[in-house]
């Protein structure tokens, strides 16, 4: 998936820890947020699931599993 702001490849992670490493903001304020429905990114239901969220390091945003599948539409 690429990011809809800047084109750039993004990554996926498993958990929120992924991300906080490569985005200061996650670290800091210890949650992210989807950037399209606000939900909060590594819920308990996804790690179950085994659904990954994504994200663009350059950016700094991310995006939940259930918007990703809106995206691709």
């Amino acid at each position: 998936m690429s990011c809809p702001f800047c084109k750039r490849q993004g990554r996926f992670a498993a958990n929120i820890y992924e991300i906080a490493r490569r985005i200061p903001s996650v670290m800091a304020e210890g949650m992210a947020l989807c950037r399209f429905c606000e939900a909060p990114i590594g819920r308990q239901t996804d790690a179950v699931l085994q659904l990954r969220a994504w994200y663009c390091g350059y950016c700094e945003l991310c995006v939940c599993p259930g918007c990703q599948v809106k995206q691709r539409r």
